[in-house]
């Protein structure tokens, strides 16, 4: 009988251990999706967008993030922090909300204060993180405008010798753009930062802003009550 158990034992355990090894084994990462589907992708989305077909561009280009970057696992990437220098994505142990953004561009009217309130209230749930693509310095002035809840990262492309890989982040989807990822490191949604119009009232734009982050949230906590990881 005790012989039985054992084996069973063992087993159950070899089982389980096949099981996350196959996980890990299907396990596909960022970059190589980006290297594999984006310059096919990319060549169809350019020439709609010179044939002024500007919807059909947009439709594929969603279709791009939602069939191959969606689902992807993020890179353990190599990035710079204004609180505690050399840092990677996996030194990360809480879902992450990223925000991109260059000294030139602007966030949109409302986003900042919503970013800062968002960042208070949810701290100890999730990183809401901005990344600059630029220097220490423009990225340290910038900075000042979000409180100490909101990290802040920063990628110098002059200095950085993983640019070659972490540039994908910017150059395949631009400025401004949000990077939705879980604790275990999985994409679950990037698009384009929310635009307010210009001339809107401050306190709708705000309310626009944070609507859009909490969807973001939201798909979070659905993962996470979901997930086995």
């Amino acid at each position: 009988m005790r012989k039985t158990l054992l084996l069973l034992l063992v087993l159950t355990t070899m089982s389980l251990l096949a099981q996350d090894e196959a996980e890990q084994e299907v396990r596909v990462f960022f970059s190589e999706q980006i290297r594999s589907h984006y310059k096919s992708h990319i060549k169809k989305i350019e020439a709609l967008e010179l044939a002024q077909k500007y919807k059909e561009a947009e439709n594929l280009a969603n279709d791009f993030i939602q069939e191959h970057i969606v689902g992807s696992y993020m890179d353990n990437f190599s990035l710079k922090c204004l609180k505690s220098g050399q840092c990677f994505i996996d030194d990360y142990k809480k879902p992450m909300i990223i925000l991109t953004y260059a000294s030139w561009s602007v966030p949109t009217n409302g986003e900042v204060k919503a970013v800062n309130a968002l960042a208070k209230e949810y701290h100890k749930e999730i990183d809401l993180v901005i990344l600059y693509w630029d220097n220490r310095k423009n990225a340290r002035r910038n900075a000042r405008k979000f409180n100490s809840k909101v990290e802040i990262l920063y990628v110098d492309e002059l200095t950085n010798r993983y640019a070659s890989t972490i540039k994908m982040l910017k150059h395949t989807f631009g400025i401004p753009t949000t990077y939705v990822i879980a604790s275990d490191k999985r994409v679950l949604n990037v698009q384009t930062n929310i635009q307010n119009p210009i001339h809107l009232e401050e306190e709708e734009a705000i309310e626009n802003c944070i609507k859009s982050i909490e969807q973001h949230i939201k798909k979070l906590r659905e993962y996470a009550s979901t997930s086995t990881y």
